[in-house]
């Protein structure tokens, strides 16, 4: 895994039901990530993704340190 990422976050289900379901995890440096996913109105097909990112400690967050990797698709 590259720089700034996270595996000893403990992510736990906050929210759930039949078409949404949403993880929050704090990291060491105060930061909580929440991440959704939920499905397309109207198709079912389609499944979304929300990132969010919240500070929650005193230090400034350096938002350039980090980035989302998405996969690849062949």
């Amino acid at each position: 895994m590259g720089a700034f990422t996270y595996q000893d976050v403990n992510y736990k289900v906050t929210e759930k039901s039949a078409s949404r379901v949403v993880f929050e995890g704090q990291t060491a440096d105060k930061l909580t990530v929440r991440k959704e996913y939920y499905l397309g109105q109207g198709d079912s097909h389609i499944l979304n993704f929300k990132l969010s990112i919240t500070n929650n400690g005193a230090a400034n967050f350096k938002h350039i340190d980090y980035y989302l990797y998405t996969g690849a698709a062949a």
